[in-house]
C-alpha cells in the first residue's frame, strides 16, 4: 500500500480531494469513480513525489 493523492484540477487551480493509503489500482479506481461525478474538472492521481500517474475526466482516462 502506498500513499496516493486524489486531486481535482480545474482551469486555474488544484485542490486535493483525498489522501489515501491504497494500492495503485485502488487509487486509480477511486479517482475514476470521483471523475464521473465531477464533470467540470480533471481528476489526477499523484504519488508522494508529485508524479501524476493517471488523469480522468467524465469517468474515462485522459492524456495530460
Amino acid at each position: 500500500m502506498n500513499t496516493w493523492y486524489i486531486i481535482a484540477c480545474g482551469r486555474d487551480e488544484e485542490v486535493t480531494l483525498s489522501v489515501v493509503k491504497k494500492t495503485a489500482v485502488g487509487a486509480q479506481i477511486l479517482a475514476q469513480s470521483i471523475s464521473t461525478d465531477c464533470a467540470e474538472v480533471t481528476i489526477l492521481v499523484r504519488n508522494p513525489d508529485g508524479e501524476t500517474h493517471w488523469a480522468f475526466r467524465h469517468g474515462m482516462e485522459v492524456d495530460l
